[in-house]
């Protein structure tokens, strides 16, 4: 996974691997805690993958809800990472399960207050300046390490909006989202990014 993200997410790299050919399309990366096996078995491949040492890997064209400097937030038990053009903007995970890449949590951004319904920090991803309806390439991985449990949380943040907070004090960032979805309470929606591809 470092080699893929550090080589400008070129599937090439990943092409020694199997893949599953089944394809699941999502509009949110919302996942709150399940089993590992669960995402084999949402691809139809719990005969051929096993519940550890897989990810998922999400792609398409979308474009900012308006013009201003946003960043992805996230965690995932284990692996969460976020490209912008092909370009690494997000990397999180939790403890022992850092990701070898260039792109360090601990050389640039740190964690973010948001609420997350999970005993881990959400991470901070780089801040970038997007315009309305200005199509982007968006790479989404996710994924899990020993198996057991399985969790992950992509949000969004823009640069100067004041977001509510939750009885505990921490931010409620909205969701990345391109359709509406309901969410448990205490979160909430916000502005829908559109799908372009």
């Amino acid at each position: 996974m470092g080699r893929f993200l550090d080589q400008s997410w070129d599937e090439s790299v990943l092409n020694k691997y199997y893949r599953v050919t089944r394809a699941l399309y999502t509009t949110q990366l919302w996942i709150p805690k399940i089993r590992a096996e669960s995402a084999p078995k949402a691809f139809g491949a719990s005969s051929t993958v096993e519940p550890r040492m897989w990810m998922v890997h999400y792609k398409g064209q979308v474009s900012a809800p308006e013009d201003g400097t946003y960043r992805f937030v996230g965690i995932a038990d284990n692996i969460l990472a976020v490209a912008v053009n092909s370009k690494t903007v997000l990397v999180a995970y939790i403890k022992d399960s850092k990701v070898p890449c260039a792109w360090t949590t601990e050389n640039k951004n740190g964690l973010n207050d948001a609420y997350v319904p999970v005993s881990f920090s959400a991470f901070n991803g780089d801040w970038i300046e997007l315009k309305k309806n200005q199509p982007f390439d968006l790479d989404i991985i996710t994924g899990e390490r020993p198996g057991g449990a399985f969790y992950s949380f992509l949000m969004v943040e823009k640069k100067g909006q004041v977001y509510p907070k939750h009885s505990s004090g921490k931010t409620l960032l909205p969701p990345f989202q391109v359709a509406p979805q309901t969410l448990p309470k205490p979160f909430v929606a916000g502005k829908i990014w559109k799908a372009e591809q």
